[in-house]
């Protein structure tokens, strides 16, 4: 991403290295002309030509323009895939590993740029270091986690501890009741006073194993993604909660979504009928059931207003009906 991003010219005198391919061939200067992986300003100038790039499509390209957005349906899900492909590729950009919680719409993407793996690290860590990753189930459109490979021969110290708190990955706060454990239990170690390669007493040590055992339940629990905003919602309610003990304080925010119909086909996104309207629906289909059947046994119904259809008839006559 960065390599397609050009320097200004005054900017690329900045961004210069050295190179020779051995010892015995001159120092030759080359000058960077694009964003340098490694340099502070990197990530904003990539940043930024992003949002420079939906503020400049916003007429042309609306859907793609909301870089964070999602769609409610297949069809402007299709918008949305065409849309970003054309706006990113006018910068030179080439939008690569798509996937989707539908099976239908990874279709529209040339083959060679969908990503077909059924689970997808959302994490940025290194292959070297293996956190508690945060990873995206398209099947199920669920976030899950995936715990940690200890090494259990090593001995516990606080230098150790750590380096194993730093590796709990969460930036939602999703398992944020379980990550604050670990931070209280560094706190203990510091009223401790113990040296950063001292082994803990053997009970802490045992502590910290059974932390890091039960970490591993966590790969089983899935948190749904959508969280019900759309169309058809009318209503959007923010509900706050917090509690605090001697050890720690939190403080978590649930999102509330009322929408139109509870019975609603959010597939076709037909709304359920209000029940004057089912009335009245019936009662046009009363008239319409009696116009015909009135037509077709119009003769009986003469023999009955004369008075020549006896009971038993009448009643065979509406049952068959």
């Amino acid at each position: 991403m960065y390599r397609m991003v050009l320097q200004s010219l005054l900017d690329r005198l900045l961004h210069k290295i050295v190179w020779r391919d051995s010892v015995t061939e001159p120092i030759r200067t080359f000058v960077l002309n694009t964003v340098t992986y490694g340099t502070a300003s990197a990530p904003y100038l990539a940043t930024k030509c992003l949002q420079r790039l939906a503020d400049e499509g916003k007429n042309s390209h609306p859907a793609a323009a909301d870089m964070l957005s999602g769609v409610d349906d297949i069809e402007e899900g299709k918008v949305l895939i065409k849309e970003m492909i054309e706006l990113l590729q006018s910068a030179g950009f080439s939008l690569r590993k798509w996937n989707s919680n539908s099976k239908e719409l990874p279709s529209e993407v040339p083959e060679d740029l969908r990503d077909e793996r059924s689970i997808l690290e959302l994490d940025s860590s290194s292959s070297s270091v293996k956190t508690l990753g945060l990873t995206w189930e398209p099947s199920t459109d669920s976030f899950r986690f995936s715990s940690p490979m200890w090494n259990e021969s090593t001995e516990i110290t606080k230098r150790c501890v750590l380096s194993d708190a730093s590796r709990l990955f969460d930036p939602l706060g999703l398992v944020g009741p379980v990550i604050i454990q670990a931070k209280i239990f560094l706190q203990d170690l510091w009223k401790q006073d113990c040296g950063w390669d001292d082994p803990l007493e053997l009970q802490l040590q045992e502590y910290w194993r059974e932390y890091r055992r039960n970490l591993a339940s966590l790969d089983g629990i899935a948190v749904p993604r959508w969280i019900g905003i759309s169309r058809i919602v009318v209503a959007v309610e923010l509900h706050g909660f917090c509690d605090v003990s001697n050890k720690a304080y939190g403080a978590c925010v649930f999102i509330r979504t009322t929408a139109t119909a509870p019975l609603e086909n959010l597939k076709k996104n037909k709304k359920s009928l209000s029940t004057p309207r089912l009335e009245l629906s019936s009662a046009l289909l009363l008239a319409h059931l009696y116009e015909k059947i009135y037509k077709q046994h119009q003769r009986y119904c003469q023999m009955l207003l004369l008075g020549r259809l006896n009971h038993r008839y009448l009643l065979a006559f509406v049952v068959a009906i």
